[in-house]
């Protein structure tokens, strides 16, 4: 971990006193504004329950108005007596529920004055423009800041003290503590159980606010499906667009379990970190809560790949998809095991929010741990050296964190394998994607050649192709899978008398799909002399090495071997991309 520099603990300290005495003089002016309310009753009961002669500004607020956000809410439901409220919520609870204050659209709060409600607005100011600046702070702008601060803090005091009649003595005993402890931080050397104690909440809600949209931009690109990828690039699509309701069974593949709703997934993993405070400097930990991890395992073309494509769109546009759920994770990784080039979580972080790794890196991982983070792991029985590494590194890295959740999909054959791997600390919880139930077939034939067709400017019937396949119920165990269906109906559009619907075989239709990749290889390599022998000399190779990594259980090819094959391509002249 890169070492803290003198400037960056400047910020640091700043932002511990602003969290440590900022919060303190905030929740003391709130408490002599509000003294009837007692500190067991929570915020908003207390509010709801004023007496219709109160001055404060709730009862002014239209009905519709008188409602807290998420995070207010969490916050009000884990601290009745607000001292773990944050400054923006202390603000808001002084200016909605003490007596005697201005109406919240008066100038007062924003005119510089000696008046309470300006130093309210003050403080609020000072930590936003605190988070919203660079980390590193000089000596000079740090002392600078501390001096500010002090005279906006004990201004707050003096003229609440004065608007609620408290005797100078216990405001000069508020202002005393208030010297002191801000003496004591601006000379303090902070580790980083100093820094994570009090700063974390505001660091994790700036990592947040500015990891999510660099995040949104990156995964965007790849929650786009190309289904047809081994024949055609031509097919972009959204996940949505072809995704259908898929059988999700909970339990390990030829074991007993019970049916699920694939919209329900993430209740399986009844992670703390979903309904955990957002308060983490102060929130209470079940001693029974982990991590958890969902393995989802499926057959080659059972839709894994899709189903976590579409739940990372969902998550991008906010949780307002089907996934129930989803709207309570802070932030979403996404690890595609058949790429090389990360090894380390530091490399994803680095990948996916560059910016944020750079400015945060000392503390980030810390705060990570902090936030709500669904990781998905794609492709398990593609995993490689640089990968495995990555996926090691992210299992140990939040072995203790209760508040994330990985969601792994693998081939079945690497299940057991990968669980075995898994360190002590987590929840597993399996489930099976067994492919498209019989009554939603046609709804996927439809939309599927209709895609194809948009593609193709073809006018063929659909009605036809669904009546086809509906009529041979032997296919059924074929055909439920995803990927073989969207084949079938791809050469039914393109070689329609090249498959017999009533003798056609999962072998035969992928011998067919073979045959349709080698033809469209040959056109976009017309230019090359002798083509179709070296092409087949290739594919000879490619043959053999697959049938020996097969006998070995090995799913995907080794780098050397990768090496060798473009070689032997670029001695035929032959481009080894395509």
């Amino acid at each position: 971990m890169a070492t803290i520099t003198q400037e960056e603990s400047n910020g640091f300290r700043f932002i511990k006193a602003l969290n440590l005495c900022g919060r303190g003089v905030l929740h003391h002016v709130f408490c002599w504004g509000a003294p009837d309310k007692a500190s067991g009753t929570k915020l908003d009961e207390y509010l709801n329950n004023l007496d219709q002669t109160s001055s404060a500004n709730f009862l002014k607020l239209k009905k519709k108005d008188r409602k807290f956000n998420k995070t207010q809410n969490k916050l009000i439901n884990m601290s009745p007596d607000g001292r773990g409220f944050d400054v923006p919520l202390l603000c808001l609870s002084i200016k909605l529920g003490c007596e005697n204050v201005a109406s919240v659209d008066d100038l007062k709060w924003i005119t510089p004055s000696t008046e309470m409600e300006y130093y309210i607005t003050a403080v609020k100011n000072l930590r936003n423009d605190a988070l919203h600046s660079q980390l590193a702070v000089p000596n000079t702008e740090y002392l600078e800041n501390i001096r500010k601060l002090r005279e906006v803090l004990t201004g707050c005091l003096k003229a609440s003290g004065e608007r609620y009649g408290k005797d100078e003595a216990e405001v000069n005993k508020e202002i005393n503590q208030l010297n002191h402890d801000l003496d004591y931080i601006m000379n303090e050397i902070l580790e980083m159980e100093e820094i994570v104690k009090y700063c974390s909440d505001d660091i994790k809600q700036l990592i947040i606010t500015e990891s999510c949209n660099k995040l949104k931009e990156i995964l965007q690109e790849m929650s786009y499906m190309s289904p047809f990828s081994c024949i055609t690039n031509n097919f972009q699509l959204k996940a949505n667009k072809f995704f259908i309701d898929i059988q999700v069974k909970q339990g390990k593949r030829r074991g007993k379990g019970e049916h699920k709703d694939y919209r329900d997934l993430l209740q399986l993993v009844q992670s703390t970190s979903v309904s955990s405070s957002v308060n983490s400097a102060t929130q209470q930990q079940s001693p029974s809560a982990r991590p958890q991890i969902l393995l989802l395992e499926g057959l080659a073309g059972s839709g894994k790949t899709t189903l976590v494509k579409l739940i990372t769109e969902e998550w991008i546009q906010g949780g307002q998809g089907n996934m129930r759920g989803l709207d309570d994770y802070d932030l979403l990784l996404w690890v595609q095991c058949r790429d090389h080039s990360m090894n380390s979580y530091q490399d994803l972080l680095d990948r996916l929010i560059p910016d944020v790794s750079a400015k945060y890196r000392m503390v980030l991982p810390r705060i990570m741990k902090l936030c709500k983070v669904l990781i998905i792991v794609d492709g398990l029985d593609e995993l490689n050296d640089h990968s495995s590494s990555l996926v090691k590194s992210l299992l140990y890295e939040f072995q203790n964190s209760i508040y994330t959740t990985f969601i792994c999909t693998s081939r079945p054959e690497k299940v057991e394998i990968f669980s075995m791997t898994i360190p002590e600390g987590y929840d597993v919880t399996n489930a099976e994607l067994q492919g498209i139930k019989q009554e939603h077939m046609p709804e996927f034939v439809r939309s599927t050649h209709e895609i194809i067709k948009k593609n193709n400017n073809s006018n063929s019937s659909t009605d036809l192709l669904v009546e086809k396949v509906m009529s041979v119920r032997d296919l059924y165990e074929h055909l439920r899978l995803p990927m073989n269906l969207a084949f079938f109906v791809y050469i039914w559009e393109y070689a329609p008398d090249e498959i017999n619907v009533m003798t056609v075989t999962q072998t035969r239709l992928y011998h067919k799909i073979h045959e349709v990749c080698q033809k469209k290889l040959l056109e976009r390599l017309a230019d090359c002399s002798d083509l179709q022998h070296k092409v087949q000399e290739i594919l000879r190779m490619i043959y053999e090495t697959s049938l020996e990594n097969l006998s070995r259980e090995q799913l995907t090819l080794e780098e050397e071997t990768v090496e060798r094959l473009i070689s032997a391509c670029n001695k035929r002249d032959l481009p080894y991309n395509e």
